[in-house]
């Protein structure tokens, strides 16, 4: 995936209480965009439907030519 800023998906995820601040501490003490993404993907996996359409909003907010070029729009 190619996705170089991960803060703002974060960001938004926390402020929306998708993810709590541990895992958001985690995600931005990461030194890259790659694994600052795994760790981001990590929280958001297991979190069900209502995690996933979050993250999902996020990126067509965030990364919109990413989820043109998977074909989600």
């Amino acid at each position: 995936m190619r996705i170089n800023m991960v803060m703002p998906i974060a960001d938004y995820l926390l402020d929306k209480g998708i993810i709590q601040q541990e895992a958001y501490n985690k995600i931005h003490k990461e030194k890259t965009s790659q694994d600052q993404m795994r760790d981001l993907y990590d929280c958001c996996r297991s979190g069900g439907a209502k995690v996933k359409a979050a993250f999902y909003k996020c990126l067509k907010k965030y990364q919109p030519h990413l989820v043109q070029e998977l074909g989600g729009i």
